[in-house]
C-alpha cells in the first residue's frame, strides 16, 4: 500500500512538472507577442494623437480672427510705409502662430523615422503633406503681402488687376478659413482619415490579441488542473 501512494504521489508530481511547464512556456510565448503588440500599438496610439494636435495647430495658424499685436515681432524695413507695415505684420503673424505650435510639428517629424523603422519605408507618405500644408500656408502668407502691397504701387491694366485680385482671393483662401467647403480642411481631413486606416486597425488589434491570451492562458491552466484532479480521483 506504501509503495503505492509512494508510485502515485510520484506520478502526480511528474504530472504536475509537465503541466506547470508546458503553461510556462505558453505564458512566455504569449508575453513575447504581446509585448511586441503592445510597442506598435503604443506607436500608432502616439503618431495618432500627432496628427490630432497637428490639425488643431494648423486650426489655430488659420483662424481668420486675432489680435492687434500680432505680427509685431516682425522688425520693419528701412522706408517701410503703414501699409506696408500692416500687410506685412500680417503675414507674419502666420510664422508666429506656426512658432506655438512647432513642437507638435518638429515630434511629428521624429515620429517620421520611427514609424518608417517599424512599419516600413512607404509609410513616410502619411507624414509628407501634413508638413507641406504648413509650407503652403506660411509661403501663401508671404505672397499674399506681396501681391496686396504692390498692387496698391502699381497701375495695371484691368485684365492685369482682375487676374491678381483671384489669385490675392485663392491666397487667402490657403492662409484663412474660409466655411464649410474649406479646402485646407478637405486635404487635412483626408490625411487624418488616412492615419486613421493605418494605426487603428493596430491599436485594436492589439488590445482584442491581449484580451484574447489572457482567456487562453486561464483556460490552458484550469485544464491542465482539471486533468491532473481527474488523474489523481481515478488512482483512489
Amino acid at each position: 500500500m506504501c509503495q503505492e501512494s509512494s508510485t502515485f504521489l510520484e506520478y502526480v508530481s511528474q504530472i504536475s512538472i509537465i503541466v506547470a511547464s508546458l503553461t510556462a512556456i505558453y505564458g512566455v510565448s504569449t508575453w513575447r507577442r504581446e509585448y511586441r503588440g503592445k510597442k506598435d500599438a503604443d506607436l500608432a496610439e502616439e503618431t495618432l494623437t500627432l496628427f490630432y494636435k497637428a490639425k488643431d495647430a494648423i486650426s489655430a495658424i488659420r483662424n481668420p480672427f486675432g489680435s492687434s499685436n500680432e505680427g509685431t515681432s516682425r522688425k520693419p524695413a528701412a522706408n517701410e510705409t503703414e501699409e506696408e507695415k500692416r500687410f506685412r505684420d500680417l503675414a507674419h503673424a502666420f510664422f508666429e502662430r506656426y512658432e506655438k505650435h512647432q513642437d507638435v510639428f518638429h515630434s511629428l517629424s521624429s515620429m517620421r523615422y520611427r514609424f518608417m523603422a517599424r512599419f516600413g519605408k512607404d509609410k513616410a507618405e502619411l507624414f509628407d503633406p501634413i508638413h507641406r500644408i504648413i509650407n503652403e500656408i506660411i509661403f501663401s502668407a508671404n505672397e499674399w503681402a506681396m501681391m496686396q502691397i504692390n498692387s496698391s504701387r502699381i497701375s495695371r491694366l484691368p485684365a492685369i488687376e482682375e487676374a491678381e485680385r483671384a489669385e490675392i482671393n485663392n491666397l487667402r483662401k490657403i492662409i484663412w478659413y474660409s466655411g464649410n467647403n474649406d479646402e485646407i480642411n478637405a486635404r487635412i481631413e483626408k490625411i487624418i482619415n488616412d492615419v486613421e486606416n493605418i494605426c487603428k486597425p493596430i491599436i485594436t488589434k492589439t488590445y482584442s490579441s491581449t484580451f484574447t491570451n489572457v482567456k487562453n492562458y486561464f483556460k490552458i491552466s484550469m485544464n491542465s488542473v482539471f486533468s491532473v484532479a481527474k488523474k489523481i480521483r481515478s488512482k483512489m
